[in-house]
């Protein structure tokens, strides 16, 4: 007797599997999903919320099979007369989910195009807000490459008493060298712009110039580089209405301590000038640099550097130019500096050979 119940017993669960397995696409629903863009999707259930993927599957007879993840949607809500019948999947979320409503025909004469096409209309401004918040989130993942590396320096700066004047100073650079390369960029430039008013009220243009440079090195052996250097400026209080020097060069440099850098080189090349008071002509340039970069700590940097340009026929035809700067990073975005300029240039005019300057300035990083 046992048996044969076994038997009878295993017939009855094959029969109910089969039966349920075949039956489920006669018992199939009409779903509608609202999703937090404001789209409404409706379509064919084809199955149950996933709980291992965490999404629903409907049929759609426009856009067949789609796939929705359940993060996506804000509302799911059955259309089919069966749904009185059925509860809602178990794995849902609960702010994802309204009240299941049996289809009358009052309510199959609500889902209209117009009805749809009204909750479009509503659904706009989060639209609009949804697409914003992908904008500046997309804008936020912007990223330089880490070879990449540049700051903009940009300072105001005021005096008062028997001289008054208002400076401004624009200075910004933007360095490439990549991990393990022997090749080095750089490009550079700076703008100031003085005005000083005397006791009598008269003003008058004491600082305008501008410069760029360009500088390509080579790593060639471990301390030593080839380098190319382009530097265009101009001085309108010098009389420097345009100068142009390409020099090209070799250089050594060397660390200390694992925070302290010092690079010496020469170069020569040719050098245009355009000034105010002298002939326009074209000669070579023989050029001495030096420069010292120390970093103390993370946030403090110490830098020096000092340029020094001569024509070999005419001794008397030479300008330098010496830096000290002293920066502070308070934030990987946001630093301060210190710096002290000066710079000479010979066989131009007699009267505004020398200056000399100190100026402050807020330091950009990125």
């Amino acid at each position: 007797m046992k048996p044969l119940y076994n038997k009878v017993l295993m017939k009855y669960f094959i029969i109910l599997f089969l039966s349920v397995l075949f039956s489920a696409p006669l018992f199939s629903e009409m779903v509608k999903l609202t999703l937090h863009s404001g789209e409404i999707l409706i379509g064919e259930q084809l199955a149950e919320l996933d709980s291992s993927e965490a999404a629903y599957r409907i049929e759609s007879k426009i856009l067949g099979e789609i796939r929705i993840p359940a993060d996506a949607v804000e509302s799911y809500t059955v259309l089919s007369k069966s749904a009185a019948s059925k509860t809602v999947p178990p794995t849902a979320p609960a702010k994802l989910v309204e009240e299941r409503v049996a289809v009358t025909d009052k309510a199959e004469s609500a889902v209209t195009p117009e009805s749809i096409e009204s909750d479009k209309e509503k659904s706009v401004p989060d639209d609009f807000q949804s697409q914003a918040f992908n904008l500046i989130k997309s804008v936020e993942e912007l990223r330089a490459p880490k070879s990449w590396s540049g700051n903009l320096r940009m300072g105001m700066n005021f005096a008062s008493g028997d001289r008054k004047y208002t400076q401004t100073y624009l200075r910004g650079r933007v360095k490439v060298e990549k991990e393990g390369s022997p090749h080095f960029f750089q490009l550079s430039g700076e703008y100031n712009f003085r005005e000083t008013e005397q006791s009598s009220g008269l003003s008058y243009i004491s600082d305008d110039r501008y410069d760029v440079e360009f500088i390509y090195r080579w790593l060639f052996a471990k301390h030593w580089f080839l380098q190319n250097a382009s530097i265009i400026r101009m001085n309108n209080l010098k009389g420097i209405d345009q100068e142009v020097q390409n020099l090209s060069g070799f250089g050594y440099r060397a660390h200390f301590f694992d925070s302290v850098e010092v690079l010496l080189g020469t170069g020569v090349g040719m050098k245009r000038s355009l000034y105010r008071n002298v002939p326009d002509n074209s000669y070579f340039m023989v050029n001495v640099f030096q420069e010292l970069n120390w970093k103390p700590s993370k946030k403090i940097k110490l830098h020096q550097k000092m340029n020094f340009f001569q024509d070999p026929e005419n001794s008397t035809i030479y300008n330098y130019a010496l830096v000290l700067s002293f920066n502070y990073r308070f934030t990987d975005l946001l630093g301060f500096e210190i710096r002290y300029t000066k710079d000479f240039d010979n066989g131009i005019t007699e009267k505004f050979d020398e200056s000399s300057r100190f100026q402050n300035a807020l330091i950009l990083y990125f």
